[in-house]
C-alpha cells in the first residue's frame, strides 16, 4: 500500500497560525519524519519512539503541532497516574526546519492551556538533559523553574498552571491585563502576584518580569503610584523629582549589571497608548525577543 501523501505547497512563516492536532493516518508519516537539529538529538527521543511509547500508555496525550496546517512539531504529555498523578511534559520538539519562528513558545502556551482544561490547576513539570544545548532556558522563559530534583540524570522543572483571569487583549507594552489599569499597584505591590526581586531600595522595586518578552527582562517601578514619565502625579508623598532620580539610579544599576553579564541591554519606558499599565515602569532587557529562539 502506498504511503499517504505528505507534500504540501504551504510554507509556514512567523505569522502562521499554530494549532495542536490529533495525529491521523494522513499526517502520521509527516510527524514521524520530524527531526530536531543534529546538535539537539541527544536531548529528545525521535517522534517514532515517542508515538510508539504513547500507544502503550493509557494516560498519554499526544498531538502534532501544526503551522497553517503543516506538521512542524510534536508533543507528548503524561497526564499522570500511578505514584504521581500530576501532568508531565514527556516529549516536546520543533522540527529543525521550523525553528526560530516562535512556534515552540506559542505551541507550549497552547499545551499548557489544554492541560489546564483537562487536569485543572496545579503543578505541570518536565525535565531536561543538562548540556550546552539544553532547552532549560527556553522553559524558564515560559515560567518553569528548576525544582532542585534530579530524575534519571535530568533536571526537573515545574510551574503552576492557574485558571486564567478575564482580561483584555495585551497591548504593545507588557501584556499586562486591562489597559488603563495599574497592574503594578493592583497586582505586584499588593502581593497578589509573586515576583523574583532583583533589588529593593527606598521607594523603588526591581524584579523579573512575570511574562518576559526577552530572555533577560527586568522591570523597575516606584513603590508608590506615579502615572508615567511625563506625569509624575501629585507630590503629597514627597517631591516626585526626587523619586524619579532614585528610580533612574536603580535603572542605571540594574542596566549596568545586565550589560556586564550579557554584553548588551535595552532600557525602555512607554507613554500614551503604548503604556498599558498606568504606573511608571522601566523595562531592562537583553537578548532576542522570545520567539526568535531555536524553538
Amino acid at each position: 500500500m502506498a504511503e499517504p501523501a505528505t507534500t504540501t505547497e504551504v510554507t509556514p512563516t512567523r505569522e502562521s497560525e499554530v494549532t495542536l492536532e490529533p495525529i491521523t493516518r494522513d499526517t502520521l508519516i509527516s510527524v514521524l519524519r520530524l527531526k530536531v537539529a543534529e546538535h539537539q538529538t541527544s536531548y529528545v527521543a525521535t517522534t517514532a519512539v515517542s508515538v510508539a511509547q504513547a500507544s502503550f500508555d493509557g494516560r498519554a496525550w499526544q498531538r502534532s503541532i501544526h503551522a497553517d496546517g503543516v506538521p512542524v512539531g510534536y508533543v507528548l504529555v503524561d497526564l499522570g497516574g500511578g505514584d504521581d498523578p500530576r501532568p508531565y511534559l514527556w516529549r516536546y520538539m520543533i522540527d529543525a526546519r521550523y525553528q526560530g519562528l516562535g512556534f515552540g513558545s506559542r505551541a507550549l502556551t497552547l499545551i499548557m492551556q489544554r492541560v489546564l482544561e483537562l487536569e485543572g490547576p496545579g503543578r505541570f513539570s518536565t525535565s531536561t538533559v543538562p548540556g550546552e544545548h539544553s532547552p532549560q532556558a527556553f522553559y524558564e522563559r515560559l515560567g518553569f523553574a528548576a525544582t532542585g530534583e534530579i530524575e534519571d540524570g535530568e533536571v526537573v522543572l515545574a510551574r503552576q498552571l492557574v485558571a486564567a483571569e478575564p482580561r483584555s487583549a495585551p497591548g504593545p507594552d507588557t501584556g499586562a491585563p486591562a489597559p488603563g489599569s495599574d497592574f503594578y499597584c493592583e497586582r505586584v505591590l499588593s502581593g497578589d502576584v509573586h515576583v523574583r526581586i532583583v533589588e529593593r531600595s527606598g521607594d523603588v522595586l526591581a524584579f523579573h518580569h512575570t511574562r518576559p518578552r526577552w530572555p533577560v527582562h527586568i522591570v523597575v517601578i516606584p513603590t508608590r503610584h506615579v502615572p508615567s514619565l511625563t506625569d509624575l502625579g501629585p507630590s503629597t508623598d514627597g517631591p516626585p523629582e526626587q523619586l524619579l532620580a532614585d528610580l533612574l539610579a536603580a535603572v542605571r544599576r540594574v542596566a549596568a549589571q545586565v550589560e556586564r553579564e550579557h554584553g548588551a541591554a535595552r532600557v525602555i519606558t512607554n507613554l500614551g497608548s503604548y503604556q498599558d499599565s498606568k504606573h511608571l515602569h522601566w523595562h531592562i532587557c537583553s537578548g532576542k525577543p522570545i520567539g526568535d529562539d531555536g524553538l
